[in-house]
């Protein structure tokens, strides 16, 4: 039986120092996996570095942009609004002329018609 234990025992080391080596060159792997993954996030990190700074640099330019855009369309708002009250004013000007013209005119030329038929009238009866 000691010599059955002897060569479990012997397995069981063998076994173990297997596992060892095994896990040995599986750490060896898994550690060259992680410098490579150090190395590419380097590389990721040091090439996105310009362009996160070029995105910030661009952003505040369209930040820009459309400020500079809204101003415009501000003023333009405001531009179109002098220009509707100048035409409100031209339009009640209108009236106005038209209401103190039209009515003289009017009566004016209901005068004349008048005038003109009465004229008419007496050179048509001064014919007969």
């Amino acid at each position: 039986m000691a010599d059955a234990l002897v060569i479990v025992e012997f397995i069981a080391f063998l076994s173990v120092a297997a596992l060892c080596i095994y896990l040995i060159f599986l750490f060896v792997r898994v550690r060259a996996l992680v410098m490579n993954m150090e190395r590419d996030l380097k590389e990721i990190s040091a090439r996105a570095i310009p362009v996160l700074s070029n995105l910030e640099f661009i952003t505040d330019r369209f930040r820009n942009v459309a400020q500079q855009v809204e101003d415009q369309i501000d003023a333009v708002s405001g531009s179109l609004q002098a220009i509707k009250s100048a035409a409100d004013d031209v339009l009640m000007l209108e009236r106005k002329v038209q209401q103190r013209i039209e009515e003289p005119i009017v009566e004016a030329a209901s005068f004349l018609a008048a005038f003109y038929r009465g004229l008419r009238t007496f050179f048509d009866r001064m014919k007969d």
